[in-house]
């Protein structure tokens, strides 16, 4: 990936974009502070609100209701499996919808999914009650 115009390279945001970039997941700032706790949280904040401005990060379409997260800007949607015992958030490996272009008028521009179940770890762990799965 080429540096952006305009916007100074530093060692604290090449870290942060290497971060990004080796990720899997969508990222908030929160969990990239847990990898870089020598970067200020403010600064991280003000690092990921740059990247954003110049198009390198956008904001992450999975469903994260408690902080925003983000992802490399380019990388077509991901869809997210959600374990409901362990919070582990992990990427489809494919996408399971196959949409027309147009919807009861609506032209599709994109969608966005997150399957929750149980983690393979989770499920081999302590037996656990499941009620009502909602299939």
């Amino acid at each position: 990936m080429n540096w952006p115009k305009g916007l100074k390279k530093t060692a604290q945001r090449v870290a942060v974009l290497g971060e990004f970039t080796r990720s899997t997941k969508a990222l908030s700032v929160l969990s990239v502070h847990q990898s870089l706790p020598n970067i200020n949280i403010a600064t991280l904040y003000r690092i990921v609100d740059s990247f954003v401005e110049h198009g390198v990060l956008v904001r992450s379409d999975e469903f994260q209701p408690k902080e925003k997260h983000y992802q490399l800007a380019g990388i077509s949607h991901r869809h997210t499996l959600h374990c409901v015992i362990c919070d582990q958030r992990v990427p489809m490996s494919y996408c399971p919808v196959h949409l027309r272009s147009e919807i009861d008028g609506y032209q599709v521009l994109d969608h966005r999914l997150e399957i929750e179940g149980i983690c393979l770890a989770c499920r081999q762990g302590p037996k656990i009650q499941i009620n009502n799965p909602k299939v």
